[in-house]
């Protein structure tokens, strides 16, 4: 059993009618392609190439997040440090408090009462605004004209141990006409509160 077609005949309007049908089938595959599929193509690319970059920005981002969690801790335990600071420096005015908190430590270190003399030279800024809103660096003079060198020694060791807020800046010692005693002449810088 054969199947045969049947046999078509196209007059000449009929063969244009197909012909151009064919052309227009070409342009519509032709302009899907260049017109739409290609755009699509190229706004794709252009999209990935976006979102890599927006990517970095992000890794970027959480980076800077995690800087600022550590910030946060830090500024945390500075805070902290700066309550631990004040909780160490009392109250009032440092001239009213400070020489004769300083007289009573030497005084406990053996040495005679009012045989300590101590001079304010004025106060410095840190540059830190924010330190400076809170504390002031003060610079005492301190004189101490008859000690025993090795009593001094300890004592002046003593002194930073104990007054935590306090560093000796510079010292000077004199001989005595007396062998065993020591004049001493010293600076400080003492963290104080801001008036």
């Amino acid at each position: 059993m054969s199947f045969q077609l049947p046999k078509i005949t196209l007059n000449k309007d009929q063969q244009q009618k197909i012909f151009l049908s064919f052309l227009l089938l070409c342009f519509v595959i032709y302009g899907y392609f260049e017109f739409l599929l290609k755009p699509l193509q190229v706004s794709v690319g252009r999209a990935k190439t976006e979102s890599a970059s927006l990517e970095k920005k992000i890794a970027e981002a959480n980076v800077r997040l995690r800087g600022l969690g550590d910030l946060k801790t830090k500024a945390a335990a500075a805070s902290g440090l700066i309550a631990q600071a004040q909780a160490f420096i009392p109250d009032g005015a440092p001239v009213a408090w400070y020489p004769p908190r300083v007289k009573g430590f030497f005084t406990r270190q053996g040495f005679p009462k009012d045989s300590v003399s101590v001079v304010n030279k004025g106060n410095d800024s840190s540059g830190d605004r924010e330190f400076d809103k809170k504390f002031v660096i003060s610079n005492w003079q301190m004189q101490i004209p008859n000690a025993d060198f090795f009593t001094l020694a300890i004592a002046l060791t003593g002194l930073e141990n104990e007054e935590v807020m306090t560093e000796i800046t510079s010292l000077t010692i004199a001989m005595r006409e007396n062998p065993e005693l020591v004049s001493c002449t010293f600076e400080v810088h003492s963290i104080l509160k801001a008036q």
